[in-house]
């Protein structure tokens, strides 16, 4: 695919074109698929701009695993802001997963970055996947609530 192709993407994205006078939700959703498909770093900013735009959660969901699946500094970047500005739980799971399957070493800063402005369960899912994919240094900010459940998996782990 070429840039006009991405192009025609991130307009279907933006699109509010009505379908038996309900926001066709789908194609957007297909398109945020597609662009994440196409790894489209271009596509950052109007996936991010979907996400705190949108009022449907399958859209907003979508674009967050686009993200992921771009998985470059902006993109990263982009998810760490989901768990630093957002309070849907829903939203923030979802980060975790989708930084859980990119190969970049900023996801680890991320995780540790955003580690104290989430809830107990979110911290917890943060551990798991740090714990799994950096070195003992990287996990040393969680260590900061050793009373939480989250503190005790990262040390549990640690220690296998």
């Amino acid at each position: 695919m070429n840039s006009s192709d991405i192009s025609s993407l991130t307009n279907q994205l933006h699109s509010s074109k009505k379908f038996l006078g309900l926001p066709d939700w789908q194609k957007r959703v297909q398109a945020a698929q597609q662009l994440g498909n196409l790894r489209a770093a271009a596509a950052v900013d109007d996936l991010r701009t979907v996400i705190s735009e949108a009022k449907n959660e399958d859209l907003v969901l979508a674009a967050i695993r686009a993200l992921g699946q771009i998985g470059d500094e902006t993109a990263i970047n982009a998810l760490g802001g989901i768990l630093t500005d957002r309070s849907s739980q829903a939203w923030h799971k979802e980060v975790v997963v989708v930084l859980s399957g990119v190969e970049n070493p900023r996801v680890v800063t991320t995780l540790i970055n955003a580690a104290s402005m989430v809830s107990e369960n979110i911290r917890r899912a943060m551990a798991q996947v740090l714990a799994k994919m950096s070195p003992a240094w990287a996990t040393e900010p969680l260590r900061a609530y050793p009373t939480t459940h989250a503190a005790r998996k990262v040390i549990q782990a640690q220690a296998k």
